[in-house]
């Protein structure tokens, strides 16, 4: 993998496409929430759906306790608790099926623990082509994360979050800032053939 902070440098974020814009109003939807409820989920979920460039379907089951315990792994992630493989399972699988959907939603719900995750990151840190069963592999999302964590503690981490955020005009954590960094060179790193 390519380093992160040597292509910050080179990091140019456009604070007006839509993806930047909408992204601390999102944030902000978690901000005052305690204790996530399920309809917070359902709301957040078809927030972060917009957001993206795929069509959401939830599936939680006849009696609803699915999105419950979704619910309280938000509620933990939110109060700083680690969500673990099966938790990360049990929230792919209630939201559209797909770690990247559930990236977004540990990510909306706690920004400064948990990267988002897609294809873009995906072909970064790997330097493969992302196909569906790599992403959404637990074991390799529960390795990315770390992987971030580890990055956002790095001493050189608190000068890109300055630089991103003075490109965006808002504040990003520690761990956004990284995540931007292989999501922005993400698009441009292998060929597929």
């Amino acid at each position: 993998m390519r380093d992160v902070f040597d292509l910050a440098r080179t990091l140019r974020l456009d604070p007006h496409t839509p993806y930047h814009r909408a992204y601390p109003h999102l944030v902000e939807f978690f901000n005052d929430a305690h204790q996530i409820q399920p309809s917070t989920v359902v709301q957040a979920a078809h927030m972060a759906y917009g957001w993206m460039p795929t069509i959401l379907e939830m599936h939680w089951g006849a009696d609803g306790r699915q999105l419950h315990q979704v619910a309280d792994i938000l509620t933990k992630a939110r109060h700083g608790a680690d969500a673990s493989p099966s938790d990360l399972t049990l929230l792919a699988g209630v939201v559209n099926r797909s770690l990247v959907g559930a990236s977004k939603l540990l990510h909306l719900a706690a920004p400064d623990r948990y990267p988002i995750w897609d294809s873009r990151v995906y072909r970064f840190v790997h330097e493969a082509v992302p196909y569906h069963h790599r992403l959404n592999d637990v074991g390799t999302f529960d390795s990315y994360i770390n992987l971030v964590r580890s990055l956002a503690k790095d001493p050189r981490a608190r000068q890109l979050v300055a630089d991103v955020n003075a490109m965006l005009g808002y504040k990003v954590t520690q761990v956004r800032a990284v995540e931007l960094v292989m999501f922005e060179h993400g698009a441009k790193s292998i060929d597929p053939r």
